[in-house]
């Protein structure tokens, strides 16, 4: 696949999906949800370009999959939005019971 500029990837980590900006040794995006850390990841300093093994390893990072990290990078907000609905979506109905904080009873 074709790599995606850093700089449109971090676009779309804080503007889009509201992650914030940490520097450190690497430039680490989190997303926090009541003062909790619920996703973190991170990209070098001098990288220009996220290939594929990068972007595979961000996307797992995010609980998405690969291909939905290309579509919020390339996509409208609204859009970006559906994806990441659809994708939490299909991880809880996927997810065992127990996991769901439900108790089975039999």
């Amino acid at each position: 696949m074709i790599p995606l500029p850093a700089r449109l990837v971090e676009s779309a980590l804080v503007n889009k999906l509201g992650f914030r900006r940490e520097n450190r040794k690497h430039k680490f995006y989190l997303l926090e949800i009541a003062g909790n850390v619920v996703r973190k990841t991170m990209i070098s300093h001098g990288e220009r370009q996220i290939g594929d093994k990068l972007l595979s390893a961000m996307a797992r990072e995010l609980g998405i999959t690969r291909r939905q990290l290309e579509d919020i990078v390339a996509c409208t907000l609204r859009a970006c939005l559906k994806i990441l609905s659809r994708a939490s979506s299909a991880r809880t109905s996927q997810a065992p019971h127990h996991q769901m904080g439900h108790r089975r009873i039999d």
